[in-house]
């Protein structure tokens, strides 16, 4: 399955048969149109006109303005086919406006391939229940559409009713594709959800087409959540009759498919397996397996695999995939053989966000939103550091040492709050533990963080003649303390760097050095004894203050 936007590729994802929905965390938010083209053993046999509905939470009546602006030029890279509209001018403007705290009106103006584009979106809450999402575009030379969607969620399940229709201003069969574009195309859908138990769900999916694929289709889905040898599993039953296709031999698409994925005994191991029937690319049965394993993995950047193998009619055929996330990229990869016709296909999804502000630049191959950003660079003696970024408007991040950038909200105060990842026992401190923002859409801040390994140091301070010190700041670059009546301190150190300074009265009276070798240790607490505070210079946690007193 590939999806387009304005005509370029933003992400493709292999697909199994039967009603199942696309994963889209890894597209960009909003509502926008795109389109989604189904290959199958390497050839194209549908494409329709879909809406991307991902509004973002904007409820703020003192903001009703938020906007995006773009100029660019349009270019192909990597690519073999003739592209007529290689280097013209891209621009475009996108504004939404808050009419009330539950309804955005968005407007677009946009230039694509010598093109203009005409957008307006509406996303209105109309109850707590009852969501509606619009959409009426129109592209200069092509054609004009409108989608519609209404969708009322209940407290068992979900009722999601759907419209669109589409008339194009040219019929023809677009370049590089053997599906021919219609005049005019329409589907209505109505999707029903509802769990039965606690561990089952059963889904229903009424539509109808006219175009490419015309007449009713029927999708019956039940899923069901148990155990299964101890292990975690999932069942899901899919039955569907839809409108005939080139795909099909312009039969209807009949089929029924089992499928059952579930974990295996190791973390990150999970197994999948299917058996089903559906029409041909002939119009007859083809009765159809597969068998799928993924794993993760630590592997550098790499951090999953599977592979996967299937058996019908024409013979057998095997895919692989791959994710992986480096440092200033990340992405996922598939490949896979077709038994039809022996072709290989495959997909490499690839993401990396750039970041300047503050005459800092960024690079992260993680996945963020582009609302804002805080350069952050990150120093530690730790190894293997992994810090959690946690914005108060729900927003994350992995941070590691060296240069990071984590997503924060935007138009309103905020602060951002660290701490150490995946629950890690060395004690450590981090300097600072918070942040606080207050940015625009786009703005870029800069911040630097320390992360000290550190060890408890427990001891009684002593002054040149053998005395306890009362009431003296112990300081060090990971924390202080004060001294008790006795002399008695304990004070967080950093590891890294020895040196306690003792202080009184703001007048700073030495400087102690300890050698961990001469100590006693005993896990993150370091056992110092006497130490006596020398003004003239150094002082270390030895029996010295023993041999001054004999």
């Amino acid at each position: 399955m590939e999806i387009y936007r304005n005509g370029s590729l933003i992400n493709s994802q292999p697909v199994q048969p039967g009603l199942q929905a696309l994963d889209t965390r890894v597209l960009p938010g909003g509502i926008y149109q795109v389109e989604v083209r189904l290959l199958e053993d390497g050839q194209e046999t549908s494409r329709s006109e879909e809406f991307v509905y991902k509004p973002n939470s904007w409820r703020n009546p003192d903001s009703r303005w938020r906007y995006n602006l773009y100029l660019g030029q349009q270019t192909s890279l990597l690519s073999n086919w003739d592209a007529p509209h290689d280097d013209s001018l891209s621009a475009g403007v996108l504004t939404n406006y808050l009419l009330h705290p539950r309804a955005v009106l968005g407007l677009s103006l946009q230039q694509v391939d010598e093109a203009m584009q005409y957008g307006t979106s509406l996303d209105w809450d109309l109850l707590d229940r009852l969501k509606l999402y619009g959409n009426v575009y129109r592209t200069q030379n092509q054609g004009n559409g409108y989608d519609i969607q209404a969708i009322h969620s209940h407290d068992l399940g979900s009722l999601v009713l759907s419209h669109s229709r589409s008339w194009l201003e040219t019929v023809s069969r677009p370049t590089h594709s053997q599906v021919v574009r219609y005049a005019e195309q329409s589907q209505t859908s109505l999707l029903f959800t509802r769990r039965l138990d606690n561990r089952s769900t059963a889904t229903v999916r009424l539509s109808h087409s006219t175009g490419a694929a015309d007449g009713f289709g029927v999708d019956l889905g039940w899923s069901y959540y148990g155990k299964l040898m101890g292990s975690d599993a999932n069942w899901r039953l899919s039955l569907f009759d839809r409108p005939g296709t080139r795909s099909s031999g312009d039969e209807r698409s009949r089929g029924i498919n089992l499928a059952l994925s579930m974990s295996l005994g190791g973390p990150g191991e999970r197994i999948a397996a299917s058996v089903g029937s559906r029409t041909s690319h002939d119009g007859g049965r083809d009765h159809n397996a597969s068998l799928s394993y993924q794993r993760d993995v630590d592997l550098g950047a790499l951090q999953s695999l599977g592979g996967t193998a299937t058996v019908d009619r024409y013979g057998a055929g095997f895919g692989g995939n791959a994710q992986f996330q480096g440092q200033a990229l990340q992405g996922d990869a598939y490949a896979q053989s077709s038994s039809y016709n022996g072709q290989v296909s495959g997909g490499l999804n690839l993401q990396s966000i750039v970041a300047v502000g503050e005459g800092k630049v960024a690079v992260t191959g993680q996945y963020l939103p582009h609302d804002a950003g805080l350069i952050v660079d990150v120093e530690s003696d730790i190894d293997g550091l992994q810090l959690r970024a946690d914005d108060q408007h729900g927003l994350s991040a992995t941070l590691r040492p060296g240069r990071n950038l984590i997503p924060v909200g935007v138009y309103k105060s905020g602060y951002v709050q660290f701490d150490l990842e995946h629950d890690q026992h060395t004690a450590a401190v981090i300097q600072p533990t918070s942040f606080d923002y207050h940015l625009n859409r786009g703005a870029v801040a800069y911040r630097t963080l320390r992360v000290m390994r550190t060890v408890t140091v427990l001891g009684r301070l002593l002054d040149s003649q053998g005395q306890p010190m009362q009431g003296a700041q112990v300081v060090n670059h990971a924390s202080r303390s004060v001294s008790e009546a006795g002399g008695h301190f304990a004070v967080e150190m950093s590891e890294s760097q020895p040196t306690l300074e003792v202080r009184k009265g703001g007048t700073a009276l030495c400087l102690l050095e300890l050698d961990f070798k001469q100590l006693t240790r005993e896990g993150d607490v370091l056992l110092a004894g006497d130490v006596a505070c020398r003004p003239e210079g150094m002082a270390k946690a030895q029996d010295s203050v023993r041999e001054s007193n004999t």
